[in-house]
């Protein structure tokens, strides 16, 4: 509820939608993944329907849109985690990372079981071991 108000009411983001995951892109912006889960049959502003990554700059409030179609339930944003660079943006969910491309959008979905979103390392098991990759 704290985050719902604070994207929606208070000063700086706006930003809203049934799924929230929002974490650091770089040192001067924050990625907000969002799904409205309107359905399809719905009419909705495009704005608000949206579903994807929307990239914040915080230095001048400009905001870029990447429309994304993940495979994610909405109970794996309780434990998602999301980071990213000035290529790329990686949402951990569900056993694995969904490496997006911003410039093109594309996903490439790798299994981990964790993501540090600020040095962007996941870890991963490789039969009885756990080992941290760089993205």
């Amino acid at each position: 509820m704290a985050i719902q108000m604070a994207l929606t009411q208070g000063p700086g983001l706006r930003e809203w939608g049934y799924q929230l995951v929002a974490g650091p892109v770089g040192a001067n912006q924050v990625a907000i993944f969002r799904d409205a889960e309107w359905e399809p049959d719905d009419d909705p502003d495009p704005i608000e329907a949206f579903r994807g990554v929307a990239v914040h700059d915080l230095r001048d409030g400009s905001v870029v849109r990447i429309p994304l179609h993940l495979n994610m339930p909405s109970e794996a944003t309780l434990d998602a985690t999301l980071g990213g660079d000035a290529q790329r943006i990686v949402i951990a969910h569900g056993g694995h990372v969904d490496v997006v491309t911003r410039a093109s959008g594309v996903v490439n979905r790798r299994p981990a079981l964790a993501l540090d979103p600020e040095r962007l390392e996941v870890a991963r098991r490789d039969g009885d071991r756990v080992i941290i990759d760089a993205l």
